[in-house]
């Protein structure tokens, strides 16, 4: 994925935490005040799902601090195809789904550490 300027904006295999500067850039641009975030952590790493979640959760932290003025949703992103030197590719995150228990869970902790600008996102089946 590329940003307005034409450089990378989001690559999965090469995945820094950082891009989040671009969204956040894009969004002021076009005085949008909501960017979806994708729960998604160590693509086709050996850690195990608990640390992906701890990892992520720390990362929300300091993306509800740095990013006031937006809301952030948070989307299951956790299956990436990807085509490399003509052939397809697939690559997972420990953090492949986000169930409702799971979003419950999350919206708990989001509210044990007061944060106020970032909500799990979920689109309800009859929409979809």
């Amino acid at each position: 994925m590329r940003n307005l300027d034409g450089g990378i904006f989001f690559d999965p295999l090469n995945f820094k935490f950082g891009y989040i500067d671009n969204a956040a850039d894009l969004a002021r641009r076009f005085e949008a005040h909501i960017i979806v975030l994708h729960r998604c952590w160590g693509f086709n790493s050996e850690i195990e799902w608990e640390e992906a979640e701890k990892r992520f959760n720390n990362w929300i932290l300091e993306i509800a601090k740095d990013y006031e003025d937006l809301t952030s949703l948070i989307e299951n992103f956790g299956f990436v195809f990807r085509i490399i030197n003509g052939e397809s590719k697939s690559f997972m995150s420990p953090l492949d789904h986000f169930f409702p228990q799971e979003m419950v869970r999350s919206n708990e902790w989001i509210s044990k550490n007061g944060i106020k600008n970032v909500h799990p996102f979920w689109i309800p089946p009859m929409l979809t």
